[in-house]
């Protein structure tokens, strides 16, 4: 219809995407060369990258968070090391990623009930060093415990090795 435009190509016997004109905008604008508004576009892109990317700040709070973790525990008896690892060890989180740990236990639980009570025990642990919304999740396919991190509102998934294969290439702490 009027104001509308078709983008995109659909399969075979469906309609394209309709998008509202005023959305599509020329490459360049009245007396704007092609190149300048690639630089255009690239400033924004520069702004939306910066914007999304953490900074150094961002990085060393996770440091931070890994060490608290793991003296927490330690203070609390728990024999481990907690290491860093998914989209914020691999550097290609976004200021909105949550944070992904292991913690390395020097003697894990076998069994699935042994397992599961370390996971309530270590929970509640956090819980008392002020970590929120702390919710153990013994029966998932890797048991986990999600939690926000005091003070800093940031999301935290932490697993264990509860199986050898989740420790591979950890070496130390």
């Amino acid at each position: 219809g009027p104001g509308f435009t078709h983008v995109g190509t659909a399969p075979r016997g469906e309609v394209a995407t309709p998008v509202p004109t005023a959305v599509l905008k020329p490459v360049a604008g009245p007396g704007e060369v092609p190149h300048a508004a690639v630089a255009r576009g690239a400033a924004g892109a520069q702004a939306l990258f910066l914007a999304l990317v953490p900074d150094e700040e961002e990085e060393r709070v996770k440091g931070q968070l890994q060490q608290d973790l793991e003296v927490t525990l330690s203070n609390a008896g728990v024999a481990c090391s907690v290491h860093l690892f998914g989209s914020w060890y691999s550097r290609l989180a976004i200021k909105a990623s949550d944070t992904d740990f292991i913690c390395v236990l020097e003697a894990p639980p076998e069994g699935t009930r042994a397992q599961s009570a370390e996971l309530r025990h270590i929970a509640q642990i956090m819980k008392r060093a002020g970590y929120r919304d702390v919710e153990p999740i013994a029966t998932a396919r890797v048991p986990i415990i999600k939690c926000l991190a005091p003070k800093i509102n940031t999301e935290i998934d932490m697993c264990f090795n509860f199986e050898e294969r989740f420790t591979l290439g950890i070496h130390g702490g």
